[in-house]
């Protein structure tokens, strides 16, 4: 019968049908996969955004940590600078002391001395002549 001319199409029709559902169960594995590996690119991108926040801390941490470090040694610097320059004024203080007071006193302490050996040698002197002259 004509009428039913449409009937000899079915298998055809059927074979596609099979043929694309089996190609479609084929790509909804390997959509499957791909939704799976989506899911896990996910994940290691969350897991290197807290790796990389946490390595940002701490190289702000570290920032801090240097600026600070450096911070105290210009402190340290400024007050090593500070006692070094009033040693220099104390040494400056000491040599003018002993410009203005102690040379001066040594030099005549060092007079005083030497008239008194002046003096004690004269005394021995005379006293060893008129030893001298008692004995002849």
């Amino acid at each position: 019968p004509t009428e039913f001319k449409e009937l000899e199409s079915i298998p055809a029709t059927h074979a596609n049908i099979v043929k694309h559902s089996n190609a479609f169960a084929s790509h909804q594995y390997r959509l499957s996969d791909a939704v799976t590996d989506l899911h896990q690119l996910a994940a290691d991108v969350k897991e290197l955004r807290a790796t990389l926040t946490g390595v940002k801390d701490k190289v702000e941490t570290a920032e801090t940590n240097m600026e600070t470090y450096a911070h105290n040694l210009v402190l340290h610097a400024t007050e090593t600078y500070k006692k070094i320059k009033a040693f220099h004024v104390s040494v400056d203080k000491t040599k003018s002391t002993f410009s203005h007071y102690i040379t001066p006193a040594v030099h005549m302490l060092q007079h005083a001395i030497m008239q008194q050996i002046e003096k004690t040698t004269a005394v021995v002197a005379e006293k060893e002549g008129k030893i001298s002259a008692a004995q002849h």
